[in-house]
This record gives structure tokens, sequence and C-alpha cells, in this order.
């Protein structure tokens, strides 16, 4: 299936044009992100202009999902009554070959405008499937992994496919 996705932008004097298309282009990459086939006017409350050290970490990022910096740390959930471990959670972290362990703080919001959440999303699912089906030294022995998954990644089409293969 063949979709279209817009991003508009308006400019005034003394806007230049590469100002309103880089406005443009942020609408677009809204567009993408908000799950594509539709049309969105640049909003100055909502879209955000890249900053240079923005691209350069969103290129750093990209390269990241194959070189094997993706991290997968797993957070216990405990039951109230007797803090017993019933399950963990799934956290992704970025081991930066500069920076060190990056937290998803410094790198979720451009993962998010740069469509680059989809392929994170199905990394840590597939991490946390491998993980729990070889036991991880016995901590998850009787017990789940929750994995958070973005809205973006539950428009797809075949999610159900992708989450099964993950699974199987």
């Amino acid at each position: 299936t063949v979709t279209l996705s817009i991003g508009a932008a308006t400019g005034r004097a003394p806007d230049t044009s590469d100002e309103v298309l880089m406005r443009a282009d942020m609408a677009l990459l809204r567009a993408k992100r908000l799950g594509r086939a539709r049309v969105e006017l640049f909003d100055a409350t909502v879209d955000k202009i890249a900053t240079t050290d923005d691209l350069q970490l969103e290129d750093e990022l990209r390269a990241s999902v194959g070189t094997g910096q993706l991290r997968a740390y797993y957070q216990p959930v405990l039951t109230l009554a007797d803090r017993r471990i019933v399950g963990h959670e799934a956290l992704l972290r970025w081991d930066h070959p500069q920076r060190g362990l990056l937290p998803p703080e410094d790198f979720l919001d451009i993962a998010e405008t740069s469509g680059l959440i989809r392929s994170l999303g199905w990394w840590v699912l597939d991490r946390a499937c491998r993980d729990a089906a070889v036991g991880l030294g016995g901590r998850f022995t009787d017990t789940w992994v929750a994995v958070n998954a973005s809205p973006i990644q539950l428009t797809r089409a075949d999610v159900f496919t992708v989450v099964t293969r993950a699974l199987e």
C-alpha cells in the first residue's frame, strides 16, 4: 500500500525559503511519526527545530541499532504486599562510544522525531524475548517481562506478525 504524508509550513518576510522548508520538514516528520498517510501543518509549540547536535546524535543513534551499542536492562517489578519479584520491565539504554551509557531522556525524543523509535522498539522487544527465553541466569524464572511500545509501533499493519515472530 502506498501512502502519502505531507508536511506544510507558511512563511512571511523576512523568512527565507530555507527556514520555511525546514519547518515544513519538521511537520512532515511529525506526520510520519503520527502514523503516516496524513497532512500536518508546522506548529512551533509542538515541532522543535533540530540543532546540529540533534542531527549528529540522530545519525549516531541510527548507526547504533546494528553495531551492538544498545542494551536492555531489566527493572524488577515487585508486589506491594510481600515485595516479591513478579516480573521485569525491559528498559532501553544506549552505550554511546564517546558519551558512555545514555539514559532514555538523552535520546528518545530524537528517536521519536526521526522515526527511529520503530527500530529501537522492535530491537528491545526482540532482545527481551531472547533474554527471557534463556532465562538470564534464573532472573526470569516464574516471572514475566514487560516491554514498552511506542504508539507508532502499534499502528503498524503487521504488528501481530512482528510480535509473534519475536516471541517465537
